[in-house]
């Protein structure tokens, strides 16, 4: 190999191997989910782990009996909520946790039968922000929705929306942390739609990642020292990875699993010591791996993404976020 020869070799493996329409493992009876880890009865979940009986999800984490919810965990009964931990019996919800029986909230925290309210914290028995005789509750629950359609209650909420004072970051059990939508994290700068992580910095939508950059899709099983990686899940010790799980030491990888020492493997299982999907002895692997990146280093290469996704850009959920 020279540098170049190292590159094309990767490319001409990127374009040969086959790649799985749906990637999802350890789930029952969830056929139609993708970039989903043991799920149970669960149709059109993408990007969701350990849920049982979802419909239409995305980004849920250990949900049961949800639909029409986006970047919800530990959530029960619960049907189109946003960015919402620790609900139950909830429907139209965004920013919310720790609540039960709330329809139409926006940054309720440990709010129980709260109706069309926003910003309340440790209430209960709620309408528009406005205290209600617990008698009187689902009288009155009903009435509004009897009387208007839920786009007009939605409008609505977002009147008692923009009348609420809203913080700068949106943290919860955070330290030394800048970012928004950040739970349980130390140490993290610049992250959004995180859990549970610590030492981190540009990460987007990450949980339980330790030690790690540039990285987004990241979780829900422990991750560590990541760096330009996305869609990853269970990992340690990546560099420019794709879509590769529960494996360690993967540089320039894409779909590799249940792996380690891997470099430039494209479409793998319980592999080891490989480079451009051929097996080596443990020692010529390191050897090789070693030649290879000096080679890239000459022309600037190593520590770049070598080669563009396979993915037309057109055929992505990126121009969702992008």
């Amino acid at each position: 190999f020279h540098q170049m020869s190292f590159v094309e070799e990767f490319k001409r493996l990127q374009l040969k191997q086959p790649r799985i329409a749906l990637q999802f493992s350890q789930s029952e009876n969830s056929d139609y989910t993708n970039y989903a880890f043991k799920n149970k009865n669960c149709y059109l979940v993408f990007g969701g782990h350990y849920n049982e009986d979802g419909l239409y999800g995305q980004y849920t984490y250990a949900t049961k009996d949800c639909v029409d919810c986006d970047t919800t965990e530990k959530g029960e009964l619960a049907y189109e909520c946003t960015y919402c931990s620790n609900i139950y019996n909830c429907n139209y919800l965004f920013n919310c946790h720790t609540c039960s029986d709330c329809e139409y909230g926006f940054d309720l925290i440990n709010c129980k039968n709260c109706f069309l309210c926003a910003g309340l914290r440790n209430n209960e028995y709620h309408i528009q922000n406005k205290p209600v005789p617990k008698e009187k509750y689902r009288m009155e629950v009903e009435k509004l929705k009897k009387a208007h359609s839920s786009d007009q209650i939605s409008e609505e909420l977002e009147k008692e929306r923009i009348a609420v004072p809203h913080i700068a970051f949106v943290q919860k059990n955070c330290e030394h942390s800048v970012g928004s939508y950040i739970q349980n994290c130390k140490n993290c700068f610049y992250c959004f739609n995180m859990t549970s992580c610590e030492d981190c910095s540009y990460l987007k939508r990450a949980n339980e990642v330790k030690d790690s950059i540039d990285c987004d899709n990241i979780g829900y099983d422990p991750s560590e020292l990541l760096y330009e990686s996305i869609g990853i899940n269970g990992g340690t010790n990546f560099n420019f990875c794709f879509a590769c799980w529960h494996s360690s030491d993967l540089e320039y990888c894409e779909l590799v699993f249940n792996s380690h020492h891997c470099f430039g493997c494209i479409s793998r299982n319980h592999a080891e010591y490989e480079i451009l999907n051929i097996k080596y002895e443990k020692e010529d692997w390191f050897k090789r791996v070693a030649e290879i990146k000096q080679e890239l280093r000459q022309p600037n290469l190593y520590g770049k993404w070598l080669l563009p996704s396979t993915y037309p850009y057109e055929d992505t959920i990126a121009p969702l976020y992008f």
